[in-house]
């Protein structure tokens, strides 16, 4: 490797990390005792988090969010491997069982493996720098306030006293559509344009998808977004294609006065979300772990049988699990 390709390899983890709060967020963990940090780092559906909880929260999660772009950047070579600070966050026993745990992230507990020798993917190879690129833009784009307030409503959380629930029995009204079309402003007006603005990156990043031609690739990129589709599946994702059917008026008003929505487009847009949230993109990466995690147990096994002095008639039967249970996937050890 050129001596200026790690150079921009440094430069981009460095990026990300500051992009995130990095330093700060594992500051503002250290000064909390067990305590206080358990119940922070708890699951929302046995908690009522407000106000600054909620902020940390938000701090954590994007840290976690980041560090699995950071997996996805080393794997297609376009950020360095992190240093051992990256490790020791994630292995601090609250952040652990909440990024592995209560919410999963895949791509961050795979960065945690490469940390401790055990990468399922390469250092550069898997992809093309371009499309991490690619990728670090659909992902900021979750910062934009309609898309992030839409998807503060799929993660379960509040706005203002409006939850999901809310949403939906508000979308399966024209009259509050054409309302909240209207120009006024409420916070169902903004989840709708949120709603719009998720449909279209949903629909930009199936776009990425089908453009890469690696399956475990375009796994490694669906992953750095699944939470989002995971939550938009099953009945949710029949409660909302069924709203946005009773809308299709309302939206087609929209799209005739010059509106950015194409209720016409509707129908292209659910398919490709049914397609994003089935687990045909996912599947290929959690294949590769667990293959590895195969090929791990078999070390294991012939470094044993090594160890063992072998007598004129002993014989030993072993039995493999027939399935690897997913550890590995999500940063446990044994």
């Amino acid at each position: 490797m050129s001596d200026l390709l790690q150079l921009q390899r440094d430069a981009q983890l460095a990026q990300l990390l500051a992009s995130c709060n990095f330093d700060a967020t594992v500051a503002a963990v250290s000064r909390l005792d067990d305590r206080r940090l358990k119940y922070l780092l708890g699951s929302h559906l046995l908690h009522d988090y407000e106000g600054e909880e909620v902020a940390f929260r938000d701090e954590v999660d994007g840290v976690v969010s980041t560090l699995g772009l950071v997996e996805l950047g080393v794997a297609f070579g376009a950020v360095a491997v992190p240093g051992p600070e990256v490790r020791e966050f994630l292995e601090r026993p609250r952040v652990h069982r909440y990024t592995f745990d209560l919410y999963p992230q895949l791509l961050a507990g795979q960065l945690l493996q490469r940390l401790r020798g055990n990468p399922a993917l390469p250092e550069a190879g898997l992809g093309a720098p371009e499309d991490f690129h690619r990728v670090h833009q659909l992902n900021a784009r979750k910062q934009q306030e309609d898309l992030n307030l839409y998807l503060s409503l799929l993660d379960d959380i509040a706005v203002d006293d409006f939850g999901l629930s809310d949403f939906l029995e508000r979308l399966n009204d024209p009259k509050q559509i054409e309302r909240a079309l209207s120009g006024r402003k409420s916070t169902f007006a903004t989840a709708l344009f949120g709603l719009f603005a998720f449909l279209k990156w949903s629909s930009d990043i199936h776009a990425l998808l089908e453009r890469t031609g690696n399956d475990v690739a375009r796994s490694v990129i669906w992953h750095q977004f699944g939470y989002w589709f995971v939550l938009s599946g099953g009945q949710r994702y029949g409660a909302l294609a069924a709203c946005l059917d009773s809308a299709r008026d309302a939206l087609g008003q929209l799209a005739q006065s010059g509106g950015e929505i194409d209720a016409p487009e509707i129908d292209r847009y659910l398919a490709v979300l049914r397609e994003l949230t089935s687990h045909r993109y996912g599947a290929p990466l959690e294949t590769r772990i667990r293959e590895q995690a195969l090929g791990l147990q078999y070390q294991t096994l012939a470094l044993a049988l090594n160890d063992i002095s072998w007598g004129p008639t002993l014989s030993v039967s072993v039995a493999l699990e027939p399935t690897i249970q997913p550890k590995l996937l999500l940063g446990h050890e044994d």
